[in-house]
Parts: C-alpha cells; sequence; structure tokens
C-alpha cells in the first residue's frame, strides 16, 4: 500500500536505511548485504542520484517527492500481487507529482501486479487507469473507462467532476495561447 503523506509514513528517527531494511528483514529471509543492495536497486530504480547518500539520511532531510518514490519502490519491490495507491500524488507539487506518474505507468507496464489508484484527480486517472469507478457517499456512481466516464457520465458527482476537469483543462488551454501570442 501506498499512502498519500510520505512524510507520516516513514519514522523521523530513524535513517531510511533503517526503515528500509527493518521492511525487508519483515518480509524476506535475507542477510545484512542482500538488504542494503535492494535497498540501493529500488533508488536507483526510483531515480534517486546519490542513493548511498539517500540512505543515510533521515526523512526530513528528504523532499517529499523522493519519499514518496521511496515508498513507491519499497511497496512495488515487495513484489505484491496488488498494490493500493490511495492518492499517492496530492501531497506533491505537479512536476514531481508528472514524475511519479510516470514511474506508476512503468511499473504497470513491466510488471503483472494490479494496482488500485485512489483519486480524485481526473488528470491522474487518465494516465494510469484501464476501468474508472466513480464513487459517491460509498456508492458506485459510474464506471467504465476514462474515455466513457468523460463523454456519458450518468450520475450528478460524476458530471460534476468531468465539468470542473474541462473548465481547468479549458483554462490551461486559453493561458498558453495567451502566452504565446504574447511571445510573438
Amino acid at each position: 500500500m501506498i499512502l498519500q503523506n510520505p512524510m507520516t509514513c516513514f519514522d523521523p528517527l530513524y535513517r531510511i536505511e533503517y526503515q528500509m531494511a527493518e521492511t525487508y528483514s519483515g518480509h524476506f529471509n535475507i542477510g545484512k548485504e542482500e538488504i542494503y543492495k535492494r535497498s540501493l536497486r529500488v533508488l536507483e530504480s526510483m531515480q534517486i542520484r546519490n542513493p548511498q547518500e539517500v540512505l543515510k539520511k533521515y526523512p526530513h532531510q528528504l523532499s517529499g517527492g523522493m519519499l514518496q518514490r521511496i515508498m513507491i519502490g519499497l511497496a512495488v519491490s515487495m513484489e505484491p500481487d496488488m498494490l493500493i495507491a490511495d492518492e499517492p500524488t496530492t501531497a506533491i507539487d505537479a512536476i514531481t507529482q508528472f514524475e511519479i506518474m510516470k514511474e506508476f505507468v512503468r511499473i504497470k507496464k513491466e510488471s503483472k501486479m494490479a494496482m488500485v489508484f485512489i483519486s480524485h484527480d481526473l488528470g491522474v486517472i487518465s494516465q494510469i487507469a484501464d476501468e474508472v469507478l466513480v464513487m459517491n457517499r460509498g456508492k458506485v456512481a459510474d464506471r467504465g473507462s476514462f474515455c466513457e466516464i468523460m463523454e456519458n457520465a450518468a450520475d450528478p458527482y460524476t458530471r460534476l467532476l468531468v465539468k470542473k476537469k474541462r473548465a481547468v483543462m479549458a483554462r490551461y488551454r486559453e493561458a498558453m495561447e495567451g502566452k504565446k501570442v504574447g511571445s510573438a
């Protein structure tokens, strides 16, 4: 499981190396050397520079995006049949969010694990979901592909989400066109 806020998922009193080792020793029967090698591989696979240095750091010494990538890498390295990601990009900036979504897409392509991706952000969902389930008050409001949801939303709540997504995208396009006109 990958939780929403990486800062609350790591213990501030322990270095990243200790916390990763604790996870690996709890799930696998491997020695310290293999744990260290796995930890380095995870950080490298998540495109974290200077992994040896990062392992020596405390969580507060790393950005939210780095912690989120560590959490994703650690969860994936457990080789689960199913990965649950609960709003994994909400607490981070747009650039880091884009990079993390690229990692999820890569993981989806390279592995056979199922993913349940929980998010209110239709932009994020559009990048990763094969099937979308829109929940409203604990019940399924709409279900289908992203395109089906965008074009044929049945529930008023889903239609509101779609309307807001389209408004944001229209505003973005306006801003980009204005930028092009201003720079010409």
